[in-house]
């Protein structure tokens, strides 16, 4: 089978459905706006496109932008298949038969088979959502340089700059060779005492003798290629201070060590720790910045529901907080909690069903972690509650959960 029919097979499968996701799914450019999607558009992402044309197909034309634009879609495995020097003759060629097959599906309206149009519908749902996420909401959103400050000095103690040090160092099998090396280094003169004569006349560590005895910089337990077990090595090293020292044994060699240089741990200035405080930020401020446009898309129109699907089930939050509070049953209880909490945020029982829920997961199975989950929340959104006092007791003493006396416990 030659490499063109096995790069055809190898990307056939999702053929279609792939092509109709870059085309519904297409993003503004530099060269224009986005067009209404086009099932007749096969290739690049519908805008002007005035490069080169560098094969026609019927009425069709492939430019060497969409050439471009067609290899930037194969993953890293897929690319393979085109590598070399006529991978973008190979490419075009299978582009021809892309198009064809594409073309005829089509033709044959395809799209409207029930398969086909689940598929199309379920990944143009997805790439728009993501689209709108990415590009519509999130794209330069990122957290202010107000709010870095804030968590960095809110948070200092979690941002230290890892102490480093530089060293050098004779490796011998025995002590008497670790003796003779550190005599000639503290005791001799001209050529004896420069640490690179003594490490190649006398060090068994063939790599770092090839480098004068140098083990560059590390960390205390960090890495060094050149030595075995070197976390446990750098360790030990990290305890001595700049200098040269007696031979220590480490391991199963001796050493003598010359620390030439160490910086200790230090706080972190706020622009060093900035890119990590982002990274911290990022996830939260995004959900953030969806959850105020979904807040305020759903304020704009009618979201209703039915059935069992409607809040609380049907009920409302008085008679969930009712039915829970006289239930027997643990399981329901907190189902019935959990569903008042999420059902109904803007109730005025939400700090009553958060205590209670804590209350059942701590009396009942002692699920410290989701009592206490339970409990965070209810400082956290409702500082001003009366169960405030209650719950930084349960959170002090997780073995006393309790029912306040205004539930009548």
């Amino acid at each position: 089978m030659n490499m063109r029919r096995k790069a055809i097979l190898f990307l056939a499968a999702g053929l279609m459905a792939r092509t109709a996701i870059l085309l519904l799914t297409s993003c503004q450019d530099e060269k224009g706006a986005v067009p209404a999607y086009d099932p007749q558009v096969y290739f690049g992402d519908g805008t002007e496109d005035g490069t080169m044309v560098v094969c026609r197909v019927g009425d069709l034309a492939i430019t060497e932008r969409q050439l471009d634009m067609r290899l930037e879609e194969l993953n890293r495995d897929e690319r393979r298949n085109f590598a070399g020097d006529h991978g973008r003759r190979l490419l075009l060629r299978f582009m021809v038969d892309e198009y064809l097959l594409a073309w005829a599906a089509n033709e044959r309206e395809l799209y409207n088979h029930p398969d086909v149009a689940r598929t199309l519908i379920m990944q143009r749902r997805r790439h728009l959502v993501e689209a709108m996420r990415n590009v519509g909401l999130l794209a330069n959103q990122e957290p202010s340089l107000d709010d870095i400050r804030t968590y960095y000095e809110s948070h200092r103690d979690e941002f230290v700059q890892q102490g480093i040090m530089h060293a050098r160092h004779v490796q011998t099998n025995t002590r008497d060779a670790a003796d003779e090396a550190y005599d000639r280094l503290i005791n001799g003169s001209g050529r004896d005492a420069v640490f690179a004569y003594v490490a190649g006349d006398l060090s068994v560590n063939l790599v770092t003798k090839a480098q004068n005895g140098d083990l560059g910089w590390f960390n205390r337990g960090g890495f060094i290629d050149a030595i075995p077990h070197s976390a446990h090595f750098t360790t030990v090293v990290w305890d001595l201070d700049p200098g040269i020292h007696p031979p220590i044994k480490i391991g199963s060699y001796w050493h003598v060590i010359e620390v030439t240089r160490k910086d200790y741990d230090r706080p972190m200035t706020l622009k060093e720790a900035e890119g990590r405080i982002k990274q911290i930020l990022l996830p939260q401020y995004q959900m953030a910045v969806i959850n105020e446009f979904l807040d305020g898309a759903k304020a704009q129109v009618a979201v209703e529901y039915f059935g069992d699907f409607r809040p609380g089930q049907g009920k409302s939050a008085a008679e969930l907080f009712e039915r829970a509070f006289v239930s027997s049953s643990p399981e329901q209880q907190l189902a019935l909690y959990d569903l008042l909490i999420e059902d109904y945020p803007e109730s005025d029982l939400v700090d009553d069903a958060l205590f209670m829920a804590a209350n059942v997961v701590l009396e009942n199975w002692g699920d410290v972690h989701n009592g206490h989950a339970y409990l965070g929340l209810l400082i956290e959104l409702y500082p001003d509650s009366e169960y405030v006092d209650d719950a930084h007791y349960l959170l002090e003493n997780p073995g006393a959960a309790r029912m306040p006396e205004s539930l009548g416990g």
